[in-house]
């Protein structure tokens, strides 16, 4: 008799427990659906702005050049007006125009060139971010291929060892089964503990339970830890 009802409440323990994570691990699936739509639009993310980057970055030489052929324009009138001038007053002055221009000539082939420098440097980055997106992707298919699957599997455990525990509970003697109904009531799976045969010790709070408790184990006798309170039985 002490020996069925240790094992009976190890049983409801282990059942209790199965329960209890197996409906954790289903309501979590729905957040891992989100955790991987998350790291697949993170990486949309990433990869648009490479490429918005890679835009940029060609729009604004572009503009460099524009600019550069209106003044290398610009520099021409000022060179065939220059021509034209006899008065050594506007001379200088239409003079002072070119040099500048000139200047800004060399500044802007200067920025065109390290502009594409940038450009080349950002388009090779682009396939890297690429690569993220598909992996990701890919991730996320595979899950979405296994999620149906695996939730199914999941309430099957669950319907399962419900009906176990349904089976099991009512062989708990009339007795002790309102001391039972209480705790699992107020802690759920966490209700039992394992106790050690050798330490003692209740799985529940790690203290060790009285010799007393023990004997009452072995006699087969509902039994409760001192410290915790939880319904504590031998380990097998």
């Amino acid at each position: 008799m002490a020996t069925e009802i240790n094992a009976l409440f190890r049983e409801i323990h282990r059942l209790r427990k199965h329960i209890r994570d197996v409906k954790s691990e289903i309501e979590n699936l729905p957040r891992l659906k989100k955790a991987h739509q998350a790291k697949v639009a993170k990486q949309e993310a990433a990869l648009k702005d490479a490429q918005e980057q890679v835009k940029k970055a060609k729009s604004d030489n572009h503009g460099r050049e524009v600019s550069l052929k209106s003044t290398e324009q610009q520099l021409q009138k000022y060179e065939r007006q220059l021509n034209d001038m006899k008065s050594p007053k506007e001379v200088e002055a239409k003079e002072h125009e070119i040099a500048t221009a000139k200047a800004h000539i060399g500044e802007l082939e200067d920025q065109i060139l390290n502009g594409m420098g940038e450009v080349e440097v950002k388009v090779a980055k682009v396939p890297a971010f690429e690569e993220q997106v598909k992996k990701a992707k890919a991730e996320y298919a595979t899950f979405e291929a296994e999620f149906n699957e695996r939730e199914e599997r999941l309430k099957g455990e669950a319907k399962l060892a419900a009906e176990q525990l349904a089976l099991a509970e009512p062989q708990i003697p009339a007795t002790t089964r309102p001391i039972y109904d209480r705790l699992t009531k107020a802690h759920g799976a966490d209700a039992l503990a394992q106790v050690g045969r050798r330490d003692r010790i209740c799985s529940n709070c790690l203290t060790a339970v009285t010799v007393q408790a023990i004997n009452e184990l072995t006699n087969g006798n509902l039994t409760c830890c001192n410290s915790c309170g939880r319904v504590v039985y031998l380990e097998a």
